[in-house]
């Protein structure tokens, strides 16, 4: 039986770098495109002109707020914004600060570097639009569940922070959640594009319209960063970063070999920010935005029915008689139409009577449609100080004790969006940010002893402090028990760590280590104290003795005495016995 003739594989074209990179955009935005609705109506509803998924929808100025008749939802959604803002971090008080992750083995270089640290990043908040972004951030948060920031190197400030409107971006995520890979797709003009990149890596049409004077046109670019999985890890030029950074031109020819730019990142430059994750989802599972869709919709149904009420009883639709139809009816005031009544009982008067109960009653529908939307968006815990003075909550002031216990509230809403916030979006931020500062030597490179020790960052916001405060209740119930009980047992007392307890609570309270003694002056003050107290108690010994001695020099040595009976058990003679003395 003859052997099968071997064949080899069909030669085939080898995919080309730009083809791989849209390959892989196609890919995405089908992914993405089961989003676009429910954004679409998110959109509509509440933020009109925060999504572009479209490339024309760029630098439009047409009127988009046509589905909104009643602005709670958006109202709703500031409030939650500017909430967010001042709760995680507020520019006008601190909300964050580094330590050593033990502080008891850092060394005062350690230190001192750390405090400078935090210091500069401080500085690079201020100087910066990182504030202004980070508000914008939150606000598109909880709205879209999605929002991404990227942050940019710059020579005056550090860093420039840049927002990207959903819808222009596709992400994608490594097998442990994390989102690590985003693709850019949006419009620059011709001049951006050639002063950005350089006429030399741009396409021919490109640089025709620019040759033309064609400056203002638009250019469809992609920007691509992806984690380098292939790089050489021993060579540290900009194709062997941990991150790929690619720009090309969208419209240039299948077979342009040319990038507008390929380079890299030392760390991940963008940052995604999302409400509720579920599973493998990329995006953003759900929000307050998405919660109280429904509502909105039902609210803006209302509102309008609600208007034809109003409208039809104040401009109410009317009957007359059918000899009437022959002359026009005059509706302005104090003018008479004269009517040739051949019907008994024929009337000039409204078709319908709207009654005063129906408009109230979509009032009070439209009223729990807009509390509902409050709730969802927790305006009633951002504005609980303000809303409880709007509804009668008294003329005295609300307590420090009615404040904290609000934070709680809050963080017991709010904790997990707040602790997902500082993994996904501040940690990094932080860490991007330090990096931006040693590389450009405007900070001093850390001391060798801090390499491979982790700097704790510590976030002391308002509501990073309300999550802390509700571990302070089993820490003062535990010890008000213990103190309670050792009056009846003092032996446990001994039981709790009282040291390990103070600074548990201090630490949940969010006091400053400093002003809290180290270890080796607690032991100090501690070993002093025992010192001083070992010294009265063998003062209080010496004079205790002396008043003794001194009472038994000036005791009578009779046969009544105490001290004769004591000596006579020892067969001594007392002093002065022989001369017959008292």
């Amino acid at each position: 039986m003859p052997m099968p003739l071997k064949t080899e594989p069909p030669n085939r074209p080898q995919t080309t770098e730009r083809q791989r990179y849209l390959k892989r955009l196609a890919a995405l935005e089908s992914e993405r495109s089961t989003w676009i609705s429910h954004w679409q109506d998110c959109n509509d509803y509440v933020l009109p002109r925060r999504l572009r998924y479209l490339q024309s929808e760029r630098n439009q100025g047409t009127k988009r707020n046509d589905k909104i008749i009643n602005n709670a939802a958006t109202r709703a959604a500031r409030t939650l914004g500017a909430g967010k803002m001042a709760g995680e971090t507020s520019p006008a008080r601190p909300w964050f600060r580094y330590a050593p992750e033990d502080m008891d083995t850092a060394t005062p270089e350690e230190v001192t570097w750390i405090d400078e640290a935090q210091r500069y990043v401080t500085g690079v908040f201020r100087r910066s639009n990182l504030y202004t972004k980070i508000h914008e951030l939150w606000f598109n948060q909880g709205v879209f569940a999605t929002a991404t920031i990227y942050l940019e190197e710059d020579y005056q400030k550090d860093v420039i922070a840049h927002i990207f409107p959903l819808g222009q971006y596709c992400l994608a995520s490594s097998g442990k959640g994390a989102v690590d890979t985003i693709y850019r797709r949006f419009s620059m003009t011709v001049e951006q594009v050639i002063v950005e990149f350089g006429k030399e890596n741009c396409c021919d049409a490109t640089v025709e319209r620019w040759t033309n004077g064609q400056w203002d046109e638009w250019v469809e670019v992609l920007h691509v960063i992806e984690p380098n999985r292939n790089r050489d890890t021993a060579k540290i030029d900009n194709s062997n970063m941990p991150f790929r950074s690619v720009w090309m031109e969208m419209a240039a020819p299948e077979d342009w070999g040319k990038m507008l730019r390929s380079s890299g990142f030392e760390e991940q430059p963008f940052f995604v920010a999302r409400w509720e994750v579920i599973g493998e989802d990329i995006y953003g599972s759900s929000c307050p935005a998405m919660d109280c869709l429904g509502d909105n919709k039902g609210m803006q149904v209302l509102e309008r029915r609600k208007a034809e009420a109003v409208d039809k009883t104040v401009r109410p639709p009317m009957k007359a008689p059918i000899s009437a139809k022959t002359q026009r009816l005059s509706m302005l005031p104090g003018d008479v139409s004269y009517v040739d009544e051949t019907a008994s009982g024929a009337k000039f008067e409204p078709a319908i009577v709207i009654r005063g109960e129906s408009i109230a009653a979509a009032r009070e529908a439209i009223g729990d449609h807009e509390d509902r939307i409050n709730q969802t968006f927790y305006v009633h815990l951002f504005l609980a100080m303000i809303m409880r003075q709007q509804n009668g909550g008294g003329k005295q002031p609300i307590t420090a004790t009615e404040v904290t216990e609000q934070h709680q509230e809050k963080m017991l809403m709010l904790g997990p969006v707040v602790t997902r916030d500082n993994d996904d979006v501040l940690d990094p931020l932080h860490n991007r940010i330090l990096h931006i500062g040693i590389r450009n030597k405007k900070l001093p490179p850390p001391p060798d002893t801090l390499m491979g020790k982790r700097i704790k960052i510590e976030y002391i916001s308002i509501m990073a402090q309300a999550q802390k405060l509700l571990g302070t209740a089993a820490s003062e119930r535990f010890a008000s028990f213990v103190g309670s009980l050792s009056a009846a047992v003092p032996a446990v007392l001994d039981l709790p760590n009282w040291d390990k307890i103070v600074k548990n609570y201090a630490e949940m309270l969010g006091v400053s280590p400093d002003e809290i003694n180290t270890e080796e002056v607690i032991q100090a003050i501690r070993q002093a104290a025992q010192q001083a107290k070992q010294a009265a108690t063998m003062g209080q010994s010496m004079a205790t003795g002396a008043e003794a001695a001194k009472a038994a020099s000036q005791a009578q040595l009779g046969s009544d005495s105490v001290l004769s009976r004591l000596l006579a058990g020892t067969g001594m003679t007392p002093p002065g016995a022989a001369y017959g003395g008292n």
